[in-house]
């Protein structure tokens, strides 16, 4: 091969590998602007989400505040168990192309599910609609009178929908009644009811658990005829009655003040004394988590939440050799208990030196503990109820004397929303 065609050879050589190398960096350069226009309609997408998410929220918080504030409303959603309502909003903050739907379905008087849809125009026909969901109720009265007596069917814990004990030892001098179901979870879980065991919907039992019943189980599956469906006990907290918590408290708190009166408690905080006991109400939540010990002589009411013996770490687990110790004193014919309008919670770090009161959650009640025997002479009452006790002793015992002093049935209970999620979008 002449000299010549070895260069044309190698020219060729040269163009073909240069025509590779620039369709190569062709590739990457439409590759890094895809990638860069996707995540670019990514983070709009999610900006558009989250606008239209809120968008709905705010549905959900008009018929909230109809529920409590319209009488109309309030009526049929107490009244009429097939009601229906819907709310439409256009525009309703002046952005343009905004738009929300809201509908409460009863599925009972006082109980019902709230729909919303928020929607957005965004461009060229697209548009951007998440919808949200949550259930609410409101206790209803067992008739007219606002001190009428409570059947409780002597229930030591009293839940409106789901009882779970796992793990536990615990006797209960009572019944034990649900609203839905009860599960008995755990290997080496014992529990003895010196009353009833009922549940509206069912009894659930796991391999290992013992539950031994000295009256009668009831459900409807399992162990029929079904126990009949009672109301849980209303409470009044800050609505307009002359009878409710804060109207009748001896004290109130805001959040801050109270955390500011544990700080300065010096290891020591004592409400009320036996020949005077007292209301202390806070607006907000309650959160016992240092060496204190705690005397109650009648009832601490939370707006919020209370939990007692929270620790720190992994699952609020670690105590650090400090626990808080609870003392709550029955006085006869006064209110006597831990009440609050969402959760209680008894941590890890509780060490109890005597509960006789009312346990009162309008949410859910959970007792964790590892290393003390927690007993309630009273009654536990709650939306769920969750005990977890890693097999330490507990007593439950049912006082009515107890129960009666600190609850009773009003009109004024408030609306509460126990379940709150985004379905779609």
């Amino acid at each position: 091969m002449s000299k010549i065609d070895k260069e044309a050879n190698n020219k060729g050589v040269a163009l073909i590998v240069v025509m590779l190398l620039m369709f190569l960096m062709l590739s990457l350069a439409f590759y890094f602007l895809s990638f860069s226009l996707t995540e670019e309609k990514m983070a709009n997408s999610q900006e558009w989400g989250v606008k239209t998410y809120h968008l709905a929220e705010a549905g959900v918080a008009e018929m909230l505040w109809k529920l409590k504030n319209n009488e109309t409303y309030k009526t049929n959603f107490m009244n009429d168990a097939d009601w229906e309502k819907t709310i439409s909003r256009n525009e309703p903050f002046g952005e343009e192309g905004t738009f929300y739907e809201v509908t409460i379905r009863n599925i009972d008087k006082g109980k019902g599910e709230i729909t919303a849809t928020g929607t957005i125009e965004i461009a060229n026909d697209q548009i951007s609609r998440r919808v949200v969901k949550s259930k609410v109720y409101k206790a209803i009265p067992a008739d007219d009178s606002a001190t009428s007596t409570l059947d409780l069917h002597e229930a030591a814990l009293f839940a409106e929908e789901e009882i779970a004990i796992s793990h536990s030892e615990v006797e209960i001098g009572g019944s034990l009644y649900s609203g839905d179901d009860i599960h008995i979870n755990g290997f080496g879980t014992d529990v003895y009811v010196s009353g009833d065991l009922k549940a509206v919907d069912r009894f659930f039992k796991s391999f290992g658990a013992e539950v031994n019943v000295s009256g009668t189980i009831m459900d409807s599956h399992d162990y029929p005829p079904a126990p009949e469906e009672v109301e849980m006990p209303t409470v009044s907290f800050d609505e307009d009655d002359p009878d409710s918590f804060k109207n009748r408290a001896d004290f109130v708190y805001s959040e801050d003040e109270f955390e500011d009166l544990m700080d300065n408690a010096d290891g020591s905080l004592t409400f009320g004394t036996d020949s005077s006991p007292k209301i202390i109400y806070v607006i907000g939540d309650i959160i016992f988590d240092d060496d204190l010990d705690v005397n109650i002589y009648g009832a601490l009411v939370a707006e919020g939440d209370i939990y007692v013996g929270k620790g720190s770490g992994f699952f609020s687990l670690v105590c650090n050799d400090e626990h808080t110790s609870l003392s709550i004193n029955f006085v006869d014919g006064y209110p006597a208990g831990l009440i609050a309008k969402n959760d209680i919670t008894f941590g890890f770090c509780l060490e109890d030196k005597g509960i006789e009161s009312v346990i009162y959650a309008g949410k859910q009640v959970v007792i964790k503990n590892f290393t003390n025997s927690i007993d309630v002479t009273g009654g536990i009452f709650g939306r769920t109820i969750d005990i977890f006790s890693a097999w330490n002793d507990m007593d439950m015992n049912y006082n009515e004397d107890i129960i009666e002093s600190t609850l009773y049935t009003t009109e004024y209970a408030p609306v509460i929303k126990v379940e709150h999620w985004e379905e779609e979008y």
